[in-house]
């Protein structure tokens, strides 16, 4: 039975969005009988839950215990993701697995990888030249995203059907949301007409403004949930959202929930332009520049538009399906049926 080491952080500087990743990769690859472990920095071991980590030291310092960890089970494959490591981590950690897999967004430093995973929508091979090796292929596009298998499960098998009038708003900055613009966003609600408008705001389980959010959000009249055991379902239940240009849109372009999209962070202006240019999303800008005003203009037209909602909630059915980790590990899983069999066993 092959199995797979994944090498990511998270944590409130960072975010959650590489653990996440990487959690849905590590399903599609148990979906397939493969066995895998996480090799993370000791601040990170909190967010795994039922994991069993392989604590390393950070950076560059961690690739020989990698390489260590993935010669003792047998690591046929090993998956970085991680803004901090490139071609020197990934060359030294190999040890005696067959495949590295890279999973990046950014384009912006060079790789030792055989497999590169980005799932910008406008991503092209040319991004990375002079980045990896000529050997390297290459999974680009939205339809690698890397969701939880939750959510194509929980994807409508048909398209869905805006409301009239929407009721429900759901606001998502990801799971550690550092900059708090969830509390931006919640300030500027009272500005809305529209005062039937039920909002649920979701907080990531890294968020460090939990308690903050947790003792403004009644007073707002908003309902708060920490990191919701069936956040899929969540996002069924919304007419539409407000959230980063993470993973969460992902998740609710997915699902077919329209989305009005805030950047709290630079990697995400590129998914926010593509979102935009597709039609699944409306674009509100920086969230640390957003005028309060500006969004609950948003809102307010939003909700009141159901032609508008249906036609993004489409394009966002039709940018993503939720089944990018099942190609991804589907990939990795021919690469090494192609290659002698002892390296499985």
């Amino acid at each position: 039975m092959p199995n797979v080491l994944f090498r990511c952080d998270g944590g409130p500087g960072i975010g959650i969005g590489h653990l996440m990743r990487c959690r849905s990769l590590a399903a599609a690859f148990a979906a397939l009988g493969w066995r895998h472990r996480f090799a993370v920095t000791r601040e990170t071991v909190g967010l795994l839950r039922d994991s069993d980590p392989i604590i390393v030291p950070p950076g560059i310092d961690g690739a020989h215990a990698v390489a260590e960890a993935g010669a003792a089970i047998g690591v046929v494959c090993l998956v970085v993701d991680h803004y901090g490591l490139d071609a020197r981590f990934e060359s030294a950690a190999r040890g005696k697995a067959s495949i590295v897999l890279v999973i990046d967004d950014l384009a912006d430093r060079r790789h030792d990888c055989d497999l590169l995973v980005d799932p910008n929508p406008e991503r092209v091979a040319a991004d990375y030249a002079g980045r990896t090796n000529g050997a390297t292929r290459f999974l680009l596009g939205p339809q690698y995203a890397l969701l939880r298998p939750e959510f194509a499960d929980h994807r409508p098998a048909r398209a869905r059907q805006s409301r009239r009038r929407a009721e429900r708003l759901l606001i998502t900055l990801g799971g550690a949301d550092p900059h708090n613009a969830s509390q931006r966003l919640l300030e500027a609600l009272p500005r809305l007409a529209d005062s039937a408008l039920k909002t649920l705001l979701v907080v990531g389980p890294a968020n460090p403004h939990r308690k903050t959010l947790a003792a403004l959000a009644p007073s707002l009249g908003v309902e708060i949930v920490v990191d919701p055991p069936d956040l899929a379902g969540l996002m069924l239940d919304a007419d539409f959202a407000v959230s980063s240009a993470s993973t969460s849109f992902w998740e609710l372009a997915c699902l077919g929930v329209p989305a009005l999209v805030v950047v709290t962070a630079d990697n995400q202006r590129a998914v926010a332009r593509a979102a935009a240019n597709a039609g699944a999303a409306l674009v509100l800008g920086e969230s640390n520049r957003l005028d309060p005003r500006d969004l609950t203009t948003a809102i307010t037209a939003l909700a009141a538009d159901p032609e508008r909602r249906q036609r993004m909630s489409d394009a966002g059915r039709k940018l993503v399906d939720g089944k990018g980790a099942e190609r991804v590990a589907a990939a990795v899983a021919r690469i090494i049926s192609a290659q002698p069999q002892e390296i499985c066993s």
